[in-house]
């Protein structure tokens, strides 16, 4: 995904740049569109790897804790980033470029249907009601960018020290 991401991305910040001209963007978008750099291997990999870590442990915390505790708050808001994430950017990349994407497979087999599985069931248990479920839903789509970018500064500051 590094390698994809080095190669790749440059060209689609340059297509985005080209339909989105800074002064149509509010400042704090066109600040992230136009001052965004492409993440190294090393940091690319400890975002990934930060991304996968967080979520296993609020889960793991959420089922000790059961299913009124705050984290499965925490777990159900990530879960619905994960299934934000099929869409964006691993859907919507692949069929902007018409071609194959790293992460879109497992996005649609994996992360699609586990997310609609778990929360089919957080509803059917009473753990979510629709409307609570559309505002995690909300919450995902809010928070999206600015915890991508936050890895991605942690994956930087975590390949600084680490080395990479």
């Amino acid at each position: 995904m590094a390698r994809w991401t080095a190669r790749e991305l440059p060209g689609l910040l340059a297509r985005a740049r080209d339909a989105l001209p800074a002064d149509a963007l509010p400042p704090p978008l066109a600040n992230v569109l136009y001052g965004f750099e492409p993440p190294g291997a090393a940091q690319f990999w400890w975002a990934a790897a930060l991304a996968t870590a967080v979520p296993l442990l609020v889960y793991w915390l959420a089922a000790a804790r059961g299913p009124r505790s705050g984290w499965t708050t925490a777990a159900i808001w990530l879960q619905a980033m994960f299934l934000l994430n099929v869409f964006v950017p691993h859907l919507a990349v692949t069929l902007w470029l018409r071609r194959y994407t790293p992460g879109v497979v497992t996005a649609l087999a994996v992360n699609l249907p586990l997310s609609l599985y778990l929360f089919r069931g957080a509803l059917r248990e009473g753990v979510v009601s629709r409307r609570s479920l559309a505002l995690f839903a909300l919450a995902a789509i809010l928070s999206y960018g600015a915890l991508g970018l936050a890895l991605l500064a942690l994956g930087r500051v975590l390949a600084g020290i680490v080395g990479g």
